[in-house]
């Protein structure tokens, strides 16, 4: 009979320290698949950085926990645990950050249950145990002999481990992987023509309505406001969604986000829709695209129609690509990262500010402004972090707020806007310089708002409340037609493609869903948002006094199923109305409306998906 082999108090330390590597291989592979296959990312790299960060995390926490019994141990003399029983818990931490991955990609995305809920507790419980029993089955696997005579100890366990991330990092920079990063649609059939009006469409990210001075909020936004005297300020322009993605898709479609599909984390720009910059492209001009946030590079399709399009990438801690900045543990990295090694918060680590942006945009500017163009510039401040300016090294980073200190919060937030305010100042002042301002269509406006606890929440997460939605809006038309003047009417994002065509003397495509903002004869008195993330599908109307919200029973926001604002007497949208005596009338007619546009969304439009496949 074989002897059995004693333990050694060291042992604990080295299988804790193999268990959690191990468990932190297999989370970091499997969040690779799941962004590569679910979110169709282009790249490869995020599987070797997947392991890396995983990895070397897992064995850490391991190490914690073997640790600790090996003192227990040396301490007491006693031997508390097998060694395996030390590597299979170490793996729990596979079990756990996996299943957290599940819920926080695909599970939100594609289960109608609450992941916040009691059953979503239940099903985390669930696949954390499965998960666990699965890591357990794979650990005794290890621990026989799989490869032949070649037993997966210690020493040739972290071997493996590390040939394997030396592999996934050979494959990363390989040529033959090339990850997609200069997608460009072939544009050498196309004339260019240099006559005609420029267009420069600047989306701000985050901007909220009532924070800047121009509409009489706290920051001071003299730059913007010169710009709106030579043009037209909207009052009341509604954002068709909620976050920068499906956002961003309805301003260059001109489609609602249940119609161009982009909802969701898991969903790209579909190929088949036509956006202006393709339009603009066939009418000879020069396209260009320059932009902050990965949510709009060409990882998710954004890219179409633009001649020159540049994702201005931020200098990623750890040595991140592109793609490594998607895995849920990347944020909590970086921030450890510059609290602790750099010591201070570092904006180009997290995206890159208004003056390098409008720098990018000046360059493009000096060697291609001979011809007329169609320039879109995201400019990602003040997006969070918050950043105070002048820069002194601080922001607001951390991913747990404190709504104390949400006038705290709200400072930074207002010199982010200024410190904005003024980088467009650049841009705007070069244009004069250049003597392209007034040949320029200039049409300012945000992908969304942000909150900061109005209700309960930080950032920009699932709602249609005012601080999401209402936004900025400015246009210049050239030569500073109509300046001054403030327009009451309801605008709305997917307005701007047919109001740009329009104003460059350009037929709309009858199937873009928006409506020339300067039609004397237009009648939309309504402005609608949607959203939808696993249990929480939001759906709402809006016109200048009235707002209805319908949202899913039992949403993780604890939103109303239905609820009803007077927006007049109530702008902080406290006071729910849907149900009262004396409003039943009011409800009834907004939900018709409500009723008839979804119906219009799913019926079969005439097709952008059509057209596009017989050009």
């Amino acid at each position: 009979m074989k002897a059995k082999k004693s333990i050694r108090n060291i042992d604990y330390i080295r299988f804790g320290f193999l268990g959690g590597l191990w468990g932190g291989f297999f989370t970091g592979l499997g969040e690779a698949f799941i962004k590569v296959f679910a979110q169709e990312l282009h790249g490869v790299s995020i599987f070797f950085f997947g392991l890396l960060y995983y990895g070397l995390f897992g064995a850490l926490l391991g190490l914690l926990l073997g640790l600790l019994v090996f003192l227990y141990a040396t301490f007491t003399g006693k031997k508390p645990l097998a060694t395996n029983f030390v590597f299979v818990t170490s793996g729990l931490f596979f079990a756990v950050m996996f299943t957290w991955i599940l819920h926080a990609t695909l599970f939100k995305s594609l289960v109608p249950i609450d992941p916040l809920s009691r059953w979503g507790y239940v099903s985390f419980v669930l696949e954390a145990m499965i998960l666990y029993g699965l890591f357990v089955f794979l650990s005794r696997l290890i621990s026989r002999k799989v490869l032949g005579s070649f037993s997966l100890d210690f020493e040739s366990s972290l071997g493996l481990y590390t040939l394997l991330l030396l592999l996934t990092g050979t494959v990363a920079v390989s040529p033959f992987f090339d990850g997609g990063e200069n997608l460009k649609a072939d544009n050498s059939y196309i004339p260019q023509s240099d006559e005609g009006l420029n267009v420069i469409l600047i989306l701000v990210e985050a901007l909220r309505y009532d924070r800047p001075g121009l509409y009489k909020g706290p920051a001071k936004t003299p730059n913007l406001e010169g710009l709106a005297s030579e043009g037209i300020l909207f009052e009341n322009m509604i954002a068709q969604a909620y976050w920068i993605r499906a956002s961003t898709a309805s301003y260059l479609t001109s489609l609602y986000p249940f119609s161009h599909g982009v909802l969701t984390g898991l969903q790209i720009l579909p190929e088949g829709l036509i956006t202006l910059p393709e339009i603009l492209r066939q009418k000879g001009y020069l396209t260009a695209g320059i932009i902050n946030n990965p949510n709009l590079s060409e990882s998710f399709n954004f890219q179409q129609g633009f001649d020159y399009y540049r994702y201005l990438r931020p200098r990623e801690a750890l040595w991140a690509t592109e793609d490594a900045i998607y895995l849920k543990i990347y944020p909590r990295l970086r921030e450890w990262y510059l609290r602790n090694i750099l010591r201070k918060e570092v904006v180009d680590f997290y995206y890159r500010d208004a003056e390098f942006t409008t720098q990018e945009a000046i360059s493009w500017l000096e060697k291609n402004s001979r011809r007329k163009f169609f320039l879109l510039l995201d400019y990602r401040d003040p997006c969070f972090p918050y950043f105070f300016h002048p820069y002194n090294g601080k922001a607001i980073s951390s991913l747990i707020l404190d709504p104390e200190k949400r006038d705290f919060y709200l400072q930074a937030y207002n010199t982010e806007i200024e410190y904005l305010d003024t980088s467009l100042g650049y841009l705007f002042e070069y244009l004069k310089e250049k003597n392209l301002y007034d040949n320029t269509l200039i049409v300012l406006a945000s992908s969304h708002g942000e909150e900061f606890f109005e209700h309960q929440g930080w950032g920009h997460y699932a709602t249609a409340y005012e601080e999401l939605v209402h936004i900025p809006l400015i246009i210049k038309s050239p030569g500073g037609e109509r300046g001054g003047v403030v327009f009451e009417q309801m605008a709305r994002s997917v307005d701007i493609p047919p109001t740009i065509l329009t104003q460059l003397g350009l037929e709309v495509p009858i199937w873009m869903q928006g409506a020339d903002l300067f039609d004397p004869d237009r009648s939309e008195a309504f402005a609608f948002v949607e959203g939808s993330l696993g249990n929480l599908k939001v759906a709402a109307i809006r016109d200048k006094r009235w707002k209805l919200v319908r949202a899913d029973r039992g949403n993780h926001r604890d939103l109303p199923q239905v609820a009803l604002y007077d927006l007049e007497n109530d702008p902080g949208e406290l006071l729910n109305l849907a149900g009262k005596t004396g409003y039943e009338t009011i409800q009834d007619s907004l939900e018709q409306v409500l009723h008839a546009h979804i119906g219009y969304l799913k019926m079969e439009q005439p097709g952008p998906a059509e057209a596009k496949s017989k050009r």
